[in-house]
């Protein structure tokens, strides 16, 4: 990458906007990405390994999400050791996989130490780590003609990356047709299209019209209502105690 082959790019460009790889990138996954290279090493900066730091940070945000965390807490004796050593980012690596590891594993001292890690590291934010995870929530139907993943993807890094022009026009935009969006405590984004409270007592009368045919053993019916449900943006998924439980297709 360099300015006499035209395929230069900023970090302000990477940040604010979609010049590199079609989409905005968020600030801890530029840091990860770039610590991934040894500073002594030209920087593999590509959409692969910008996508792989996206991945990365995504599952560390899911094993501490929902634990009780503190900020500021210390990093750990190994990473400093490791960042000590040259700065063997590889090493911290390493660290923080072994941390994570352990705390999907329910280890709730390895899941503090992890976010404790991360803060150190520039990753995480108590405020906003969960705004990592490539995922979101969604309720009410999905409007025709809204591209529900771009919007995702454009207010969940605007949120990481303090971008209020952007929030503000994602803001205005939702709620010009009664929409809105919102952010957990931890940072994690929910949609919430208009008319959601309708739209959702809609779809629990159409489940519970399918489990009573179910229990009739009308399978015909029961396939009918799943199909009307899948027309509406709906995957529905049969749990083994005998309920069924939905969510908006992505």
């Amino acid at each position: 990458m360099s300015k006499s082959l035209g395929n230069f790019v900023t970090i302000h460009e990477l940040l604010h906007t979609e010049k590199f790889g079609g989409t905005y990138w968020a600030g801890p996954v530029l840091r990860h990405a770039m610590l991934l290279t040894h500073y002594r090493q030209p920087i593999d900066f590509s959409l692969a390994r910008l996508k792989e730091a996206a991945g990365e940070l995504n599952n560390f945000a899911l094993v501490v999400l929902g634990k009780s965390l503190k900020r500021g807490a210390a990093p750990s004796d190994a990473l400093i050791d490791a960042l000590s050593d040259d700065i063997n980012y590889a090493e911290a690596r390493t660290i923080l996989q072994a941390a994570a590891k352990k705390a999907q594993a329910g280890d709730e001292l390895a899941a503090q130490q992890l976010f404790s890690d991360c803060e150190f590291l520039g990753l995480f934010d108590l405020d906003r780590y969960a705004a990592l995870r490539l995922g979101f929530s969604a309720r009410g139907q999905v409007p025709a003609g809204l591209d529900v993943e771009r919007a995702y993807a454009e207010i969940q890094v605007a949120f990481l990356n303090d971008n209020g022009p952007l929030l503000q026009e994602w803001k205005k935009r939702l709620e010009r047709d009664g929409h809105r969006f919102e952010f957990d405590n931890e940072g994690f984004l929910h949609l919430i299209f208009g008319g959601s409270e309708r739209f959702e007592a809609s779809v629990e009368a159409l489940i519970a019209a399918r489990l009573e045919a179910r229990k009739s053993k009308n399978w015909a019916e029961s396939d009918r209502i799943r199909d009307e449900l899948l027309a509406m943006g709906i995957a529905l998924k049969d749990n083994k105690d005998g309920t069924t439980t939905w969510e908006v297709k992505r």
